[in-house]
């Protein structure tokens, strides 16, 4: 049962909510700055079940105590589910009056202004968001506006820029290893932009050698992208493509506690497992880590039992599909 109470003390008006049980110890909950006494709704719920739960309103209070000075006014309004306070302070009564009577006019604008600035957060997290979770991919993601500049790059995008000779950015461009690469790449960024101004699904793919003395190679596929941004940025703003990037090697960042979760193997088994799908051999791996080659078997019967595979280049394939890391 909730009552609604209104108290008056030293010239303020206070609302009350008075829920619960009236034999129940009572609790009183008092809110912060900047918050009303809805911010403790789903608490004061639970807690009504046994208790006398009491809650102030002190937001309207604080405008009260300031308008009883000549030198302030103030006023609330609504913006979505959140109730807005803005207490106007003044030097000069006089002006201050008058300009205060001249600010319903601005109230439309202002709950405007409050409501673009909570869209825009909400925004800036749900992007937090994508970004941490674009980072868990093992394959690098590259992001190109309409005239194929890069616009953002995930983690693993960054290191195969930052660190491998298959693909750099020069001046805002892709650039492969040679002259011809760079003009296949730039020729697929073209045709995936192409795609997705005119609402096509086309892809390009090409491998790209990276020359150092692993010899990685990369897969590069380049993706038209429609997103709904584009039908209110101007000429070539906005994402229109995405470039992929993929190799075995990027395999070996799976970490053998979260391999342990997927295919219930153990720490053993895992690290085993991993070895393999970096391209290592039973022979080389049983050297490394000092283990008999008749435990390795062991294990790697138990790998396949577990992951459902019958030969170590199925299990190899199963493991680089698996698309990210932690």
């Amino acid at each position: 049962m909730t009552r609604l109470l209104r108290l008056r003390h030293d010239g303020l008006v206070f609302d009350v909510r008075d829920e619960g049980p009236l034999d129940g110890e009572p609790i009183v909950l008092l809110h912060g700055f900047g918050q009303t006494a809805r911010c403790w709704g789903p608490l004061a719920t639970t807690l009504a079940r046994d208790h006398e739960v009491v809650r102030l309103e002190l937001a309207d209070a604080l405008v009260q105590r300031l308008e009883q000075s000549h030198a302030a006014k103030g006023f609330v309004f609504k913006v979505d589910n959140r109730i807005v306070h803005i207490a106007m302070l003044y030097e000069q009564v006089g002006e201050g009056v008058r300009f205060y009577e001249a600010l319903p006019l601005l109230v439309p604008h202002l709950q405007r202004s409050f409501l673009i600035a909570k869209r825009m957060m909400e925004l800036k997290y749900r992007t937090d968001s994508m970004e941490q979770a674009m980072n868990r991919f093992s394959s690098g993601v590259i992001m190109l506006d309409g005239r194929g500049m890069p616009v953002y790059l995930n983690r693993r995008a960054r290191e195969v820029v930052a660190r491998m000779q298959g693909l750099h950015i020069v001046s805002g461009q892709l650039v492969g290893p040679t002259v011809q690469t760079t003009h296949r790449i730039r020729q697929m960024v073209s045709a995936a932009i192409e795609q997705a101004k005119n609402g096509g699904n086309g892809i390009g793919a090409m491998a790209v050698q990276h020359f150092n003395e692993e010899r990685i190679n990369l897969a590069i596929v380049v993706v038209p992208l429609h997103a709904e941004m584009q039908a209110i940025t101007p000429d070539d703003a906005g994402i229109h493509a995405a470039l992929l990037i993929g190799s075995p090697a990027f395999a070996s960042d799976l970490k053998p506690e979260v391999l342990q979760l997927l295919a219930n193997l153990t720490g053993a088994e895992a690290k085993l497992a991993l070895g393999l799908a970096a391209g290592q051999t039973l022979g080389q791996y049983c050297k490394e880590t000092s283990i008999q080659i008749s435990t390795a078997r062991g294990y790697l019967k138990q790998i396949f039992l577990k992951t459902g595979t019958n030969r170590q280049s199925d299990l190899v394939g199963l493991l680089r599909s698996i698309p990210f890391y932690l």
